[in-house]
């Protein structure tokens, strides 16, 4: 039996049931319910925080009995848990403080800055209340957010101690509204302050273009390394609560080589032989590249979605290879078009009027649309998922077009809701 842990997506359970595999999905208590009628092909368990060793002791007292195969985080945020549980099982084929390097943001950057490669001076603290001094010490302005996880959730861009002073006063780092009763099995809900690990503070970065890339490594084997532009800054985005997205570059031009080269070295730094990473980069208006962040496991789905749209990759496949230590068979899709997507972002609150996909699917270059509405996780931001979100994947002859094609689709997407602020800020 496949055992797959996951907070907010089923792509990787569903991928191991749609094999014939006998499987688990370990999902927060709060969506257990939900997961079992959408999906009763294969059997769902409740677990009510991931960060208690405590429970995943009981987890694993209850699979012991079972022939379980593998234990696998479904996404980035159960990365810890899977593998504290892995070990809990005697399955261990990475160490916890081996996957604790790889979801600490902190740790991450300490570790990749060692090996020389450019990243954002940082500090780590454990209150609030030592913020103020980092920033002194790192020189305004800076960036707070927390260690492990976090999803977009209390990240600030904090200009001076006032300016931080006015951000506690509005409340921008207590418990958010109205968030779903599945984050505080992340231990999310209640504020920076006891987010899990700590904090993170950076000196800020002016970011001109923002990178991500896709690497896929089988022992030592360089399967893919798949570059990607975002839309717009992602701090950017997160700030000022617009949607995001990004295209796929020409893996051969200037920024893409460059891209591939920082993430494979990060990569090596981290010590990654066999796995999927994700790695996050951005250029400054000094002309600077720097790695902004790294994780590990399954993607982001609509990271999946446009790897699949664009070269016919299964991701979710992909992983569960890697899960039973398979060599995974890629077949690539040779056409030259560029993809891009682009997210619908409406606001808070009940839907009560929205434009119907049939006409954004009209627009030039639209290959598919994910129509707004609360649901799954489907995207790199969890504001974005708690809000929602849409999603328009366009296609073009070039990066540019498949952009500016899927901006133009997601912006004429109307979507009308009473509002129902999640933030208390």
């Amino acid at each position: 039996m496949f055992v797959v842990l996951s907070v907010l997506n089923s792509d990787l359970a569903d991928a191991f049931a749609g094999r014939g595999e006998a499987t688990m999905a370990l999902v927060p208590t709060g969506a257990l319910l939900g997961r079992q009628l959408a999906r009763p092909g294969y059997e769902h368990r409740g677990i009510t925080d991931w960060n208690d060793r405590s429970e995943l002791a009981r987890v694993a007292r209850e699979l012991a009995p079972m022939r379980i195969q593998s234990v696998v985080a479904g996404d980035a945020w159960c990365a810890k848990p899977a593998a504290e549980l892995r070990g809990l099982l005697g399955l261990q084929d990475d160490s916890v403080p081996d996957v604790l390097w790889a979801t600490d943001k902190y740790l991450v950057k300490q570790r990749v800055a060692g090996a020389g490669i450019p990243v954002a001076p940082s500090r780590a603290v454990d209150s609030v209340t030592e913020i103020s001094e980092v920033g002194a010490e790192l020189g305004w302005p800076i960036v707070v957010k927390p260690r492990r996880g976090g999803g977009g959730l209390y990240v600030q861009l904090v200009r001076d101690p006032s300016h931080l002073a006015q951000l506690e006063s509005d409340g921008a780092f207590s418990e958010p509204d109205g968030l779903p009763e599945i984050l505080y099995s992340l231990g999310l809900g209640n504020g920076l302050d006891q987010s899990p690990g700590g904090i993170l503070v950076e000196g800020a970065v002016e970011v001109v273009e923002e990178y991500h890339c896709e690497l896929l490594r089988y022992q030592d084997r360089e399967l893919f390394c798949v570059p990607g532009r975002y839309l717009q800054p992602r701090l950017f985005a997160s700030l000022h609560e617009v949607g995001s997205g990004s295209t796929l570059l020409d893996p051969e031009s200037a920024d893409a080589l460059t891209v591939r080269e920082l993430t494979r070295a990060a990569a090596d730094a981290m010590g990654i032989r066999t796995g999927a990473i994700h790695v996050e980069l951005m250029r400054g208006s000094d002309g600077a590249w720097r790695v902004g962040s790294f994780r590990g496991g399954y993607p982001d789905p609509v990271i999946a979605r446009l790897l699949a749209l664009r070269y016919g990759v299964d991701l979710a496949s992909v992983v569960a290879d890697l899960a039973t230590m398979q060599l995974p068979e890629i077949t690539w899709n040779s056409e030259s078009r560029s993809i891009s997507w682009a997210s619908v972002m409406p606001a808070n609150g009940r839907r009560i009027a929205a434009t119907v996909p049939e006409s954004i699917r009209a627009w030039p270059g639209v290959l598919e649309t994910v129509p707004p509405m609360r649901g799954e996780h489907r995207s790199t931001d969890l504001w974005e998922d708690l809000r929602g979100a849409g999603y328009v994947f366009c296609a073009g002859s070039t990066p540019d077009e498949a952009e500016s094609r899927a901006a133009a689709a997601a912006a004429a997407w109307r979507v009308s809701r009473i509002r129902m602020p999640l933030r208390s800020h």
